[in-house]
């Protein structure tokens, strides 16, 4: 600072000193202000990006939440039209056992697998080729009993027994 022989150049350089310190703290304060701006933004920014990768991550989430339902609800549809279709060929199956017990290769299986000496069940259609047939009208077929051992040859019994083997042709078959 340069001294002035006046008071009024005393007091001018000290006014123009403290100007010139006051712009050098706006100065400092500016370029902090500056940097603080500038880090808020990269802040900002990060956390903006930190946001929308969790929204598109849930967004991920609940749409494969969404697609996993539709398909549980079309498999399970398709489960049960499939079901319906194997019960409508067992019905058919059933509605057919009229016809099959009285036909000769059943009655054939019959006699072939017949244990002698042992207490006939049946329809009344099989009095005729079992001399001492006990009848029962619903029996779909012939049911021996020998002791404690009973052998169930009618059409409902040997379907049950091979449900299964009939489900997986009709599947078959049908898909």
């Amino acid at each position: 600072m340069e001294v002035y022989g006046s008071i009024e150049g005393l007091k001018k350089a000290l006014e123009e000193d403290y100007r010139a310190k006051l712009r050098k703290v706006n100065s400092r304060k500016a370029a902090q202000l500056k940097e603080i701006r500038n880090s808020l933004k990269k802040h900002l920014a990060l956390v903006e990006a930190e946001l929308k990768q969790e929204a598109d991550s849930k967004l991920r989430e609940a749409n494969a939440m969404v697609l996993n339902e539709q398909k549980l609800s079309a498999k399970r549809s398709f489960e049960e039209a499939r079901e319906k279709m194997v019960q409508a060929v067992l019905s058919e199956v059933r509605e057919s056992f009229p016809t099959v017990m009285k036909s000769k290769p059943y009655l054939d299986f019959v006699k072939k697998n017949s244990p002698k000496d042992a207490v006939v069940f049946g329809n009344p259609f099989f009095g005729s080729h079992f001399g001492k047939l006990r009848v029962d009208e619903n029996l779909m077929g012939v049911r021996f009993v020998k002791g404690s051992v009973i052998y169930d040859l009618s059409l409902n019994a040997l379907l049950e027994a091979k449900e299964f083997a009939v489900r997986e042709k009709a599947i078959e078959a049908l898909w």
